[in-house]
């Protein structure tokens, strides 16, 4: 053999390396499960309001709610894979409690597959058997009064990440820009 047929063979050498490298970043970056939520607190009766907040009573289990307040909660499958069997944990800071509510515009067949349990007196789970990717489960919990600090949101599994996202709109030009450049940013985005 002489140079170039070593250089030859180096360089396909190299190439394969490179290609299997590639792919194996690859795998591991489009198979990283990732859900991102978002959530909204609000007051079911406004304090402003006080005819109303005076007469009306909210009661749960016979027991009544000094301030009811409603937790909205939309978690979103922002990754490239279906998850199994995952669990969201809501923690509430403090003595608020916190009452399972239900899902909002469950998909079609998904009723028995998505389910809400509460846990503790402030800790609800969310438990979802299958969330495709850009799946969005809205959920609403009811808290007994406006809790002190922010809600603690988990996912206990460890190969998947979970982060708090913000509602952000896009214009019709950036979404098209971002659309065409990096298409799985939209489901970040697409939290309604």
């Amino acid at each position: 053999m002489n140079n170039s047929q070593y250089i030859a063979i180096a360089g396909v050498f190299a190439t394969v390396l490179g290609s299997l490298i590639t792919w194996l970043i690859m795998k591991r970056q489009f198979s990283n499960k990732k859900l991102s939520y978002s959530y909204t607190i609000e007051p079911i009766v406004r304090s402003d309001d006080p005819d109303l907040s005076q007469d009306l009573k909210v009661l749960y289990q016979g027991e009544e709610l000094p301030n009811p307040t409603l937790l909205s909660l939309e978690i979103t499958n922002t990754g490239h894979v279906a998850i199994e069997n995952c669990k969201v944990v809501v923690e509430l800071p403090d003595t608020t409690y916190l009452i399972p509510g239900y899902f909002v515009d469950i998909p079609a067949g998904y009723l028995f597959l998505w389910d809400i349990e509460r846990t503790d007196a402030e800790e609800c789970t969310i438990k979802f058997k299958h969330i495709n990717p850009k799946q969005t489960a809205r959920v609403r919990l009811l808290m007994d009064e406006m809790p002190k600090g922010e809600p603690k949101i988990s996912c206990p599994m460890p190969n998947v990440e979970c982060r708090k996202t913000s509602l952000a709109t896009l214009g019709v030009v950036a979404e098209f820009i971002v659309q065409v450049f990096a298409p799985q940013l939209l489901g970040l985005n697409r939290l309604k």
